[in-house]
């Protein structure tokens, strides 16, 4: 697939939606606040396959979670429901705080410029949940 390829699929992705709903408000708002948080986030995923989602969220939550991708994806065939209706308002603020820290992770890095993939920041910020 060639580059702009992968950056038209990356940019035809919404923000909410899918799976996730608008679950992680906070975290909508923060990528929202900045443009280069977003950007931060498609270069740490550029060698993530994001075709399989249909928002950012969705893909953000299934992909530092990865526990629950089978979830997201079984969602979208219509044999399971939003994250919404299983998970716990707890467990929802816990995540959403975790996602959190990773973008913030994610646009520190890019602002420095310094390298960093998307499981080097993942496990960054699973170690600190």
């Amino acid at each position: 697939m060639s580059l702009s390829m992968c950056l038209n699929m990356r940019q035809s992705l919404e923000l909410r939606g899918g799976a996730c709903q608008t679950i992680f408000p906070v975290v909508e708002r923060f990528i929202e606040a900045d443009s280069d948080r977003m950007f931060a986030l498609e270069h740490i995923a550029s060698r993530k396959n994001m075709e399989k989602y249909r928002s950012w969220m969705d893909f953000l939550f299934a992909e530092v979670f990865t526990q629950y991708r089978n979830r997201c994806l079984r969602f979208y065939d219509g044999k399971d429901v939003q994250v919404v209706e299983w998970a716990t308002k707890e467990q929802i603020l816990e995540w959403q705080a975790t996602l959190l820290r990773f973008v913030a992770l994610a646009h520190v890095a890019h602002c420095e410029k310094r390298a960093l993939s998307w499981s080097k920041a993942r496990s960054m910020v699973l170690l600190a949940a």
